[in-house]
Order: structure tokens, then C-alpha cells, then sequence
């Protein structure tokens, strides 16, 4: 297997960029971007409309462009704003290639206005958005290199392009080669932009070591032709794959390899679709602590640096100690030979400083003479004073012991950060996972049906007017300020036990826990008996309903949550709450609150403490994802989950 594979594939080649332009046109054309988000260092697009229906795109310049079901903390920080004034509502007309290169041009049209949005999968690339005219109107991050200024408000340069070997006159390229190349396959990769991965399918190994001028024009004809030939079978049909060595995913492809790995015992998975594999594939990744490694290795190699430049010192101590010591117990003698020297090169120069003075060298360009006493060798000036030369001597062993002292400490923080990130590389390291309904308070009951409830009047108005159907279900605490809780029953019965359930989020999340109330009462009745519409001459305030009929109450409702981690797959979890009983069966680890005096963020942070300590793959939890689910100041009366009834179960 070449050593280019034995890394995990970071980024994009050009053919991937290819077939990921044809794919996304394909669901993405007609769809309109409904908002733009930053996730860390990647945006993501919010697309409505268009085969894809709903969903996003996950866009990290220099690395990776595609449809994306993993969605993690989403903010609209930095960059954000300016592409959301510009994008926001864009319908988009058409996703393409920019040559054979790794950018990606998607064509966009908002209020009559055509823009045009670049995605550079090149390193250092970023996301620019122009007009026709070509004004960047808004960048990810400027640039200013020697081939390319691009900044907001001047104009929008492509990045000097490669032969494309598409497009290109096949005599061209052959010259190309010729002229530059030293071997067939560095010249196919470096001067043509073909994907090393490609090469290395296509063509043989010895074909590649080859010479360009060994082969001749004809056969580099053939050669281009060939590669030609297999990338565009692959645009065309497509056969994605992630691809594992010991079940470590090491690359994706959009094609199934026949001879990349020969020799190399590897697994393939197959997909239907480039967008999953690309997503499933930088998932596994990045779960799997794969780029801590190299954190890992720079680690490694910034205290190996520190430990020899420790040796160094400790060596130059050595040398000062023992020249200081010679010295000092040797200063009649060294003073004499110092005016010998002084006197031997005023009245006959240097010439005769060696055999008047029976010194062991001389530099008169320097005014220095050199001499060994006791086995050590003394360097001193003429022109300096003796005593001077001696006192120097001593500040710098002086100043080395302090050099010495520092480098110690240094290697003392070097190998606690060492040990702390392969702590952190050896942890699984795991996504959170949001959903459509993490904007409100929400419950999926013992039997699967999903609960939403407002955090405040406004979600509540919303989540009544949006989501409650005639035969859904309306729960509410029976108390002024209460989130209002919808049970979405598609057209199902809900046992009585899942409306128990539901009924201890309506309690929880109400007035009545900053209240330091035990327990209320709770109603329910079905979506038909609700209304937004007041009697005629009264006036409902926002968040406000109107219920008809009788009402189903549940008395004595217990204030009492669990809110933990319940782990999605194979690399993500996601913040649940709800009722003990239904998130004890689910989650990893929970935390059991209840009515307190503890300040909401002190209960969070305590949370995601507890949470972190049980499941350390939990390396991105914050106490900001934890707090509202907190309905008020707290205290914290019990612990649970999975993980720690695994840990107190008999061997």
C-alpha cells in the first residue's frame, strides 16, 4: 500500500470535487437557502425545496463540501450576517465544476439579482459569494498572496488554474510532461492536478517511476487518454465508498478501488450516495480522535526539541563551570600568558605568539588567543581587560543555570500537555447531535411519541398555532406560566402512562419549580378543545389559550427531572430530559434534579461535570447546552444511567 494512504484522506481531490458538483446540482437545483449558519469552522447551509426537500450542506473550505445529517452546535457568529444578507432566500439554479479544479461554483439568483457562490476545496481556500460583475460581496477570510488579493468590496480572483486534462488539447498536455516531469505519475499529480489516488489506480507502478522522455509522446497520449477515460466514467457513475483498515477508516472514494490497496488488507462500505459516505466518513474521523494524532506527534516533537535543547545546556554549563574554575584557581598564570600575548604582538606581532608565548592557537583577526590548562581550553581576548573576561565568564554560566532552570520547567509543562492530549487522542471523542425539536423543550415518551413544549409565550403560541392537530394532544400545569406541551399522536392512541410522562415536563417546566413547589396539578385535553380565539370582546394575551370543554386532569404531579446524555449511533448523543423512569432506560448517564436554591448555571455546570467524568467522549459539552433544560435554581438529588449501572455490576 503507498505510504500517500496510510494517513486518513483529509480533503477533497479534484474528481471528488467533480462528482460531488454533479451530485449536489442534482438535489439542490430549485431548492432555496432558507439560512446560513457557522459550525465551528464550517458554514452550513439550511436548504428547503429541491430533491433534497429539506436539509443541509456542510461547508468547510479547503476540505470537504456536501449534503450533511449530522448537525452539530449551529451560531451565527463572525462571517455569518453578511452572507445571510446576500443568501438568505437565494434560489439555486445550478451547482458546477469550475474546470478540473477542486472549486465549486454554485449559481444563485435572490430578488432579480444573479450571484455567484465559490466554494475552494484548495488548501487555504475559502467561501466567497460575488455578483455578476464579479465584487466579492462577502468571504469566509481574506486573502493576500502573490498570485491573488481577495477581500470584501474588491473583486473576486479564482486561483491560478492547472492544465485541465478534461478540457485541455491532449498534445498539450504531452509537451507539459515532457517538458516537466520527472517521472510519469509526479507529473500526471503536480503538473496536470490529477489525483494521486487516481494515478495510482489507473497506472502502474513502474509506468509511474518511468521518465517521461523513456516512454515517448505516444504512450503519454495513451496515459492521459486512460486517466481521462476512467474519471469520467466515474462522474458519470459513481460508486462511493469509505474505505477501513483494522476498522479504522483511513479514506473515501467515489469509486471502488481495484488496485489503490493491493497488497493491503482493507474493508470497503459502499453507499448510495457520495454526500453520506463523505459525511458518515469525516464523522467516523473525527469521533475516532484521528486528529488528535497528529496533536499528538507535534506534541511529541516539541518535547523531544525541549529535551535537546535541555542536553545543549546542560553541556554549555559543563564547559563554563569547568573554563570558570580553571580560570579562577589558574589566574596568576592565566594573566601572565594574557600579557605575553599583549606585549608579543605590540613589539613583533602575531606571528611570534605561538613560540614566544607557547600558547595553542591564535585568531588575529579577532584579537584572540587560545590555551589549555588542566585539559581545559581557554579562549580569551587581548584587547579585553582580564578581569572583565573573568566576570563575563561568570554571568554566563550564571545565565545558563537560569536557562537551565526554565528549560526544565518547560519540559515539566511539555510532557503534562503531552500526557493530557494523548488523554484526550485515546478518547472516543463523540458529535451532539441536535434535531429539529432541540429549539423547544421536548420528550419522546416510552411508547415513541414525540412531546414539544414551549421555553417561553412566544415558543408557546408557536408550538400550539405550528403543531397542534385536532386530534394531537395539549398539555399544560395547571398554573399561570407554564410551558405549554403538545403530543404529537399521529392519529394514534396515547396510553395514559406516556400522558404521565409528559405531564412531569409541563410541571417541571413551569413557574411552579422557581416557586419551590413539590408538586401540581396537571391537564390535558385533546387539540380540537383549543383556541387562539378569544370570545368576542376579550383579548388573549401572547401564549395564551382558550380550552373548551372538559379537562382531563392528573393530580399531584411530582417536580422532579433527569437530564443526561443518551448516546445516537456509533458517534453521537444528544441532551435528553425528561421523567426518571423514561431517560433511566436511555441515557448513558443522567443527573436527577429537583426544586432548589442552587442558581440554574451552577446546577449546569455540576451536570456537565457529572456527564463528562461518566462518558469522557462527551469533550464538547457545555454547561450552555445544559442550562435550558434546567427549569429553575435547583439542587441535585440523585444520579444514574447505563454507564453506571454497568460500572456497579458483579465481574
Amino acid at each position: 500500500m503507498s505510504t500517500a494512504y496510510r494517513r486518513p484522506k483529509s480533503s477533497f481531490t479534484s474528481l471528488d470535487t467533480a462528482v460531488m458538483a454533479r451530485e449536489l446540482n442534482r438535489v439542490l437545483v430549485g431548492g432555496r437557502i432558507d439560512n446560513i449558519y457557522r459550525s465551528s469552522s464550517t458554514m452550513l447551509l439550511k436548504i428547503k425545496g429541491g430533491e433534497i426537500g429539506s436539509g443541509y450542506v456542510l461547508i468547510e473550505p479547503a476540505r470537504r463540501v456536501h449534503v450533511t445529517w449530522k448537525i452539530g452546535e449551529k451560531d451565527a457568529r463572525g462571517w455569518v450576517p453578511t452572507f445571510r444578507a446576500f443568501m438568505r432566500g437565494a434560489v439555486i439554479e445550478g451547482v458546477e465544476q469550475v474546470r478540473f479544479e477542486r472549486i465549486l461554483k454554485a449559481t444563485l439568483r435572490n430578488k432579480g439579482s444573479r450571484l455567484l457562490f465559490y466554494v475552494e476545496l484548495i488548501p487555504r481556500g475559502i467561501a466567497a459569494l460575488a455578483n455578476r460583475e464579479g465584487k466579492a460581496l462577502a468571504v469566509t477570510s481574506s486573502i493576500k498572496a502573490k498570485d491573488r488579493t481577495v477581500v470584501p468590496g474588491g473583486r473576486y480572483y479564482l486561483p491560478p488554474p492547472l492544465p485541465d486534462i478534461l478540457r485541455e488539447d491532449e498534445g498539450v498536455l504531452t509537451d507539459i510532461i515532457l517538458r516537466k516531469g520527472k517521472n510519469v505519475g509526479s507529473a500526471l499529480v503536480r503538473e496536470l492536478g490529477i489525483p494521486p489516488e487516481v494515478v495510482n489506480e489507473v497506472i502502474q507502478q513502474e509506468v509511474r517511476a518511468s521518465k517521461p522522455e523513456e516512454l515517448g509522446a505516444e504512450a503519454i497520449i495513451e496515459l492521459i487518454r486512460k486517466v481521462k477515460t476512467f474519471i469520467l466514467a466515474v462522474i458519470e457513475s459513481p460508486r462511493p465508498v469509505i474505505v477501513k483498515v483494522s476498522g479504522r477508516p483511513i479514506a473515501f472514494h467515489p469509486f471502488m478501488p481495484e488496485n489503490l490497496y493491493r497488497g493491503t488488507e482493507v474493508e470497503y462500505t459502499e453507499y448510495d450516495s457520495f454526500s453520506k459516505a463523505v459525511d458518515d466518513y469525516f464523522s467516523q474521523v473525527l469521533s475516532e480522535g484521528v486528529v488528535s494524532e497528529g496533536e499528538v506527534a507535534r506534541h511529541e516533537a516539541l518535547l523531544q526539541e525541549a529535551l535537546r535543547r535541555l542536553e545543549e545546556i546542560k553541556e554549555a554549563i559543563n564547559r563554563l563551570d569547568a573554563e570558570a574554575r580553571v580560570f579562577s584557581e589558574n589566574y596568576y598564570i592565566v594573566e601572565k600568558l594574557w600579557r605575553c600575548v599583549r606585549e608579543t604582538v605590540k613589539s613583533v606581532g602575531w606571528d611570534r605568539v605561538r613560540e614566544f608565548c607557547r600558547v595553542d592557537d591564535v585568531e588575529p583577526s579577532r584579537g584572540v588567543f587560545k590555551v589549555t590548562i588542566n585539559g581545559t581550553e581557554l579562549s580569551l581576548n587581548v584587547m579585553e581587560p582580564l578581569h572583565r573576561q573573568h566576570a563575563l565568564l561568570m554571568k554566563k554560566l550564571e545565565k545558563e543555570r537560569e536557562r537551565l532552570e526554565r528549560g526544565r520547567k518547560a519540559v515539566e509543562e511539555l510532557e503534562r500537555r503531552l500526557a493530557e492530549v494523548r488523554a484526550k487522542a485515546s478518547v472516543r471523542k463523540l458529535r451532539r447531535i441536535i434535531e429539529w425539536y432541540d429549539t423547544y423543550h421536548w420528550l419522546i415518551t416510552s411508547h415513541g411519541f414525540l412531546a414539544i413544549g414551549g421555553r417561553d409565550a412566544q415558543q408557546n403560541e408557536k408550538v400550539v398555532r405550528k403543531y397542534l392537530g385536532p386530534r394531537d394532544i395539549f398539555v399544560h400545569a395547571d398554573v399561570h406560566g407554564a410551558s405549554a406541551f403538545v403530543i404529537l399522536t399521529e392519529g394514534r392512541d396515547v396510553p395514559d402512562s406516556d400522558i404521565r410522562e409528559v405531564a412531569v415536563m409541563a410541571a417541571s417546566y413551569s413557574k411552579a419549580w422557581s416557586s419551590g413547589f413539590v408538586a401540581v396539578d396537571v391537564f390535558w385535553v385533546r387539540g380540537e378543545q383549543v383556541s387562539k380565539s378569544p370570545p368576542p370582546g376579550q383579548y388573549l394575551p401572547k401564549g395564551s389559550f382558550m380550552v373548551y370543554g372538559k379537562k382531563n386532569y392528573i393530580k399531584g404531579v411530582r417536580l422532579r427531572l433527569a437530564i443526561g446524555a443518551e448516546l445516537v449511533g456509533a458517534d453521537g448523543y444528544r441532551l435528553v430530559a425528561g421523567p426518571e423512569e423514561v431517560i433511566g432506560g436511555r441515557a448513558e448517564v443522567y443527573v436527577v434534579i429537583e426544586p432548589g436554591n442552587i442558581k440554574k448555571g451552577k446546577v449546569a455546570e455540576k451536570i456537565v461535570e457529572r456527564l463528562r467524568k461518566v462518558v469522557p467522549g462527551l469533550i464538547d459539552l457545555k454547561a450552555d447546552h445544559v442550562i435550558n433544560k434546567v427549569p429553575g435554581p435547583s439542587r441535585i438529588v440523585g444520579y444514574g444511567g447505563r454507564a453506571v449501572r454497568r460500572d456497579k455490576s458483579p465481574e
